[in-house]
């Protein structure tokens, strides 16, 4: 009975880690469903700057090649060109921040890849856990079947045990009774048996005066 309330026992907290492992497994599921998608819309955001990013050098180049043209014709067109460096430097300033952006983006993509791979070898560590210990858990139930069987076996041999127990007492009860009421002849015998010698005793003491006034 000690060995099965351990095995209970043990069975109660693997059973808790299980639901633990599985409550942990969840957690991460959602956590890598919300990286995923977090994924996407960077790499939709990425796609959308690179876009940017081509059309505004396809700009720059336009704009370099006016530029050079302007300079052939400095003097007619210098208001022109004092424009165009404006809305070149605007552009410029537009490229620095979607760059920098671009940085932040990247550097944001890159831990975010490190968190998934290492979001992945932990789901995988966990994996490998939650196997060893549903195998743990089969071998257990295993050997808690065995010890059932071996349990019930043992209660019907104690069942047998007993029923011999109460045949063995209900016998000696009734051999107590006879040695009781053989004890009781016994005295009986030993009282008739005293009376008797004591009869004797008194018959050979009564004779031997007789003996004495005959010779």
């Amino acid at each position: 009975m000690g060995t099965y309330k351990r095995l209970m026992a043990t069975f109660k907290r693997l059973m808790a880690t299980y639901k633990r492992l599985m409550a942990t497994f969840k957690r991460l599921t959602a956590t890598l469903k919300r990286l995923m998608a977090t994924y996407k819309r960077l790499m939709a955001t990425f796609k959308r700057l690179t876009a940017t990013f081509k059309r505004l050098t396809a700009t720059f180049k336009r704009l370099t090649a006016t530029f050079k043209r302007l300079m052939a014709t400095y003097k007619r067109l210098m208001a022109t060109f004092k424009r165009l460096t404006a809305t070149f430097k605007r552009l410029m300033a537009t490229y620095k921040r979607l760059m920098a952006t671009f940085k932040r983006l990247t550097a944001t993509f890159k831990r975010l890849t490190a968190t998934f791979k290492r979001l992945t070898a932990t789901y995988k560590r966990l994996m490998a856990t939650f196997k060893r210990l549903m195998a743990t858990f089969k071998r257990l139930m295993a050997t808690f079947k065995r010890l059932m069987a071996t349990f019930k076996r043992l209660m019907a041999t104690f069942k047998r045990l007993m029923a011999t127990y109460k045949r063995l007492m209900a016998t000696f009860k009734r051999l107590m009774a006879t040695f009781k009421r053989l004890m009781a002849t016994f005295k009986r015998l030993m009282a008739t048996y005293k009376r008797l010698t004591a009869t004797f005793k008194r018959l050979t003491t009564t004779k031997q005066p007789l003996h004495l006034s005959t010779a």
